[in-house]
């Protein structure tokens, strides 16, 4: 039997919530995406950014044996969410479990997890996710077996977590076009024309050698 406290559904949001940000720009995401510079070393055609410096965060936590946590996350112009790459820490008396993903209701790929008890890397396909605005909306459907069907109270703080993440794009990012700047002193130089000064014609002189 399934516990009601640890069954019970929750769905959560991590976005990139920057409060200067919203001020300034209508879509946060967007303008977050327009400033991301490639820091981590990737093959060629790929780039890649911790989710820490995506806004996500270093953990992504569920609890109980079924929750949903939503990412929303910038996508640089000319690039494509690829692979979400993390370190899965499952808790103990798990039998078997699946993270499905999920992006504008369509199902893109499920993930099986290991048994219980076990710390593994973990490569969550993205491809396909829905890119709108320079940003991306993927669901991470958690469900947990457990061993005789009975879920410890334990998990309701706490089942599955995903950290050391790595969201890794597929393409080439664009570079921003930068509007040429004119030097202040250049500038100041093309607006100032000072006046010439007249100058007075000269008079020639009578040639001494001519005479009435």
């Amino acid at each position: 039997m399934t516990s009601p406290r640890t069954g019970r559904r929750s769905r959560r949001t991590l976005v990139l919530a920057l409060a200067a940000s919203m001020t300034l720009c209508a879509n946060p995401l967007t303008a977050a995406a327009q400033d991301l510079e490639p820091t981590e070393p990737t093959p060629p055609g790929e780039v890649a950014f911790p989710t820490r410096k995506l806004g996500l965060g270093p953990n992504i936590e569920f609890r109980g044996n079924s929750d949903v946590v939503t990412l929303a996350f910038p996508v640089p112009a000319g690039n494509t969410p690829a692979f979400l790459d993390t370190t899965a820490e499952l808790p103990t008396n798990v039998a078997r479990g699946w993270i499905d993903v999920v992006s504008d209701g369509r199902l893109l790929t499920r993930v099986e997890l290991p048994p219980g008890g076990a710390i593994v890397p973990l490569s969550i396909p993205l491809a396909g996710a829905k890119v709108e605005n320079g940003a991306a909306v993927v669901s991470l459907d958690l469900h947990l077996v457990a061993v005789d069907n009975i879920c410890p109270d334990d998990w309701t703080l706490g089942s599955v977590r995903l950290r050391d993440g790595l969201v890794r794009y597929a393409g080439t990012p664009r570079r921003r076009k930068r509007s040429p700047t004119t030097s202040r002193r250049s500038s100041i130089a093309s607006s100032c024309i000072w006046p010439r000064t007249p100058r007075t014609p000269k008079r020639a002189s009578p040639s001494t050698s001519q005479r009435p």
